[in-house]
């Protein structure tokens, strides 16, 4: 299972963002694996299709995409907090990282600082495409 940050999530459901194309490609290139995200990053992820009455739209997506999203409950806030103290993470990606590690197999991000934080902890971290397709922007581009 691989744990989507928000930030390739974003991406992908967002046709105008800088990073789709990326987004779209790492998705391809791992069909056949399952998705998961959490909770803190779905409500990320909403903000700006909230902002344009487009909520349900991306839900649908995501639910035809077969991506679990995942709960964060009072069990799961020693592990953010430890990731949190340890590494230094805004609460958003202490969680996707706590849900990278206690349930998945990889994280896909296109967060920098995370996907750093994720390599310390030996966590398989997926930020592009395959070698053999084009460079794509490196900058992301948050929600509104």
């Amino acid at each position: 299972m691989i744990a989507l940050d928000a930030s390739v999530l974003i991406a992908w459901s967002d046709a105008e963002d800088a990073s789709h194309q990326r987004a779209v490609d790492l998705i391809d290139e791992h069909e056949w694996d399952e998705f998961a995200t959490n909770a803190v990053a779905l409500s990320e992820l909403l903000v700006r299709p909230h902002r344009r009455g487009r909520t349900e739209g991306v839900t649908a997506l995501l639910a035809a995409l077969g991506v679990s999203v995942l709960p964060i409950t009072s069990d799961d806030a020693p592990g953010v907090a430890a990731l949190r103290a340890e590494l230094g993470l805004r609460a958003p990606d202490a969680t996707v990282l706590h849900t990278a590690v206690s349930s998945a197999d990889a994280l896909a991000t296109f967060d920098k600082r995370l996907a750093s934080a994720a390599k310390r902890l030996d966590v398989t971290v997926i930020t592009d495409a395959p070698d053999d397709l084009p460079d794509w922007p490196l900058a992301f581009h948050s929600a509104e």
